[in-house]
């Protein structure tokens, strides 16, 4: 896998091109652990799978699903550090929201019926 980092905002999990390899993470130089980690996520779910290559980002319950992981990787660090971090917690679930509004407007409805009840978890926590 390659990294790269950008001195913009940018940022991403690039799946590879080819089935079964995987491709790049895509990160502000001076990103934070837990963005770090969110982007981590992306890839331990794409290995897991096999590397599924681009036509990942075409199926919304996986692409659901790979951001609902990484926002929950993202919420329980933040919830570990000490400090009132409901503000911080509260923007995580937002960012989930407006994630998960673009996959399916664009790709799709959800029909995981376990991927959606992981969701109402998700944003009780």
């Amino acid at each position: 896998m390659e990294i790269i980092y950008r001195p913009d905002e940018a940022l991403g999990y690039s799946p590879g091109l080819r089935e079964g390899t995987p491709r790049q993470i895509i990160i502000h130089e001076k990103a934070s652990i837990s963005t770090w980690e969110h982007e981590y996520m992306h890839f331990l779910n794409d290995e897991e799978r096999g590397f599924l290559c681009m036509k990942s980002l075409y199926d919304s319950n996986y692409r659901v699903l790979t951001e609902l992981n990484a926002y929950i990787k993202e919420v329980e660090f933040v919830k570990s550090l000490s400090g009132n971090n409901d503000k911080i917690i509260k923007q995580l679930k937002k960012n989930f929201s407006e994630e998960f509004k673009y996959i399916i407007e664009n790709f799709g409805d959800i029909t995981n019926t376990g991927l959606i009840n992981r969701i109402k978890s998700f944003k009780n926590l």
